[in-house]
């Protein structure tokens, strides 16, 4: 291949916007975005013209740009994502930020719990945003039934310079009796919430690469929050702060069942920034 300027690699035809263009060679070239704008007339080596054609033809694909460079930027934080856990999205930073609200006005709280933690993503973004004199009294827990998710997890605690999270396989809250869990529990949760027609209807993006384990929530969408309340009703002697990410088709029927099963949670609803019930809070009394 003969040396291309970035003007010409830029505006080659292809599917893949200018924009993510531009991110791709700007990453290869190892300068900012605004560098390869203000310089189209330079030139790229060969081997540089080749890897930004082959990176093209896989966002061409559908591969999404993250597993591509192979992490995603999450609460102001890098973290490693392949093709065994969730991208993480804007939309979840809202129960990290809300998740250090309830740590400064319920002082009280011994353990925290991320069920279906993925990446980790949201624990280790807490954790890193929690004062280390508040941090250090409490314990942590990433749950996942994903083997290899969980060393997705692991990776991302260690490249954020933690050591303090016990990541546990199983299925949710299933293996919660044989912990030493003190009271009371902060419990997050982003767990796959698609129906099977939803997850039928997705971009090709996201069914094609992204994991359907991390996406499919069985035929009505809420198979896995469904396991999730019964199993916190199985342990009525905690009390629990439950702040979930749900699918605004389902918040009302989720915040419901979730009022009829814990007769004084009093379950909220909020909004995501687009206007979308995406949230539930509420908390189970002993």
């Amino acid at each position: 291949m003969q040396n291309k300027t970035i003007n010409e690699l830029l505006h080659k035809p292809s599917i893949v916007g200018i924009e993510e263009r531009e991110i791709v060679l700007a990453k290869i070239l190892n300068v900012p975005r605004v560098h390869i704008l203000a310089h189209p007339e330079l030139t790229t080596t060969t081997k540089q013209s080749l890897l930004f054609a082959r990176l093209i033809r896989r966002l061409e694909k559908g591969e999404p740009l993250s597993y591509i460079f192979g992490y995603q930027t999450f609460f102001e934080l890098s973290f490693f994502v392949n093709k065994n856990v969730l991208i993480p999205r804007p939309e979840s930073e809202w129960l990290v930020e809300n998740s250090l609200k309830i740590l400064q006005t319920h002082t009280d709280i011994k353990t925290i719990i991320d069920c279906g933690t993925g990446s980790g993503c949201l624990l280790v973004s807490l954790i890193k945003n929690i004062p280390p004199q508040i941090r250090d009294k409490i314990n942590f827990f990433g749950i996942d039934v994903s083997r290899r998710a969980l060393n997705v997890a692991k990776k991302n605690e260690k490249t954020n310079n933690l050591n303090n999270i016990n990541w546990l396989k199983g299925n949710l809250l299933a293996h919660l009796k044989k912990l030493n869990i003190a009271d009371p529990i902060l419990l997050m949760a982003n767990l796959p919430y698609l129906t099977e027609k939803d997850y039928k209807e997705t971009p090709n993006k996201v069914r094609n690469f992204e994991p359907k384990l991390a996406l499919a929530g069985g035929k009505d969408g809420l198979k896995y929050y469904k396991q999730l309340i019964t199993q916190i009703k199985n342990y009525s002697h905690f009390t629990f702060l439950c702040l979930w990410e749900i699918d605004p088709c389902h918040s009302q029927e989720l915040a419901d069942l979730v009022a009829l099963v814990f007769t004084n949670s009093k379950p909220k609803i909020y909004k995501d920034f687009n206007g979308l019930d995406r949230y539930l809070s509420f908390t189970t009394n002993k």
